[in-house]
């Protein structure tokens, strides 16, 4: 999946798509890491977001930069998948545009590689739809025109987003 996400504090702030982000986890329960500790000599870990199949989504601080975002870590399973997981990146470098997560860099540890991007606060579509209940026409009708041009900014670099889920949808 390619990278699309979004920020709202209320129903009215714009909507992003991102295949990583996910819900904050409750615990890390069965996680390696640890907030606090410090990814690849650079990434300080401060909140476990989520996981799904591919692996861990974390809030985390670059210590080179200074900047807070979003720490992608996902297990080496096989070359081919470290290739397949470096294309998908590099395809997602390539799209700009308000409505989509903007992906920073790269990295193998050699046990795992990792992306990371914007880190971008808000809700995801999911939990705002438990919280609130149906929205109104026209939320939903801003949300999805935002979607369909963050969507349709990829689709022009070839990038397809893999996982559009209410769960990759922030608001």
């Amino acid at each position: 999946g390619n990278p699309a996400t979004p920020p709202s504090t209320a129903l009215a702030a714009t909507a992003r798509l991102d295949a990583s982000m996910a819900t904050p986890a409750a615990a890390t329960e069965g996680s390696p890491f640890e907030p606090g500790a410090v990814f690849a000599g650079r990434y300080r870990l401060a909140t476990r977001l989520g996981h799904d199949r591919t692996g861990e989504l974390w809030r985390a601080e670059d210590l080179v930069i200074g900047i807070l975002i979003a720490l992608k870590v996902l297990p080496v399973t096989s070359p081919e998948a470290r290739e397949r997981m470096l294309e998908e990146v590099r395809l997602a470098r390539r799209v700009t545009h308000p409505s989509v997560c903007r992906v920073f860099d790269v990295g193998d540890t050699g046990s795992s590689l990792f992306y990371t991007m914007e880190l971008v606060q808000g809700e995801d579509l999911n939990t705002v739809l438990r919280r609130v209940g149906r929205l109104p026409a026209e939320k939903v009708v801003d949300i999805g025109v935002q979607l369909c041009a963050g969507l349709g900014a990829a689709h022009l670099e070839g990038v397809r987003h893999g996982a559009l889920t209410k769960a990759s949808v922030l608001i």
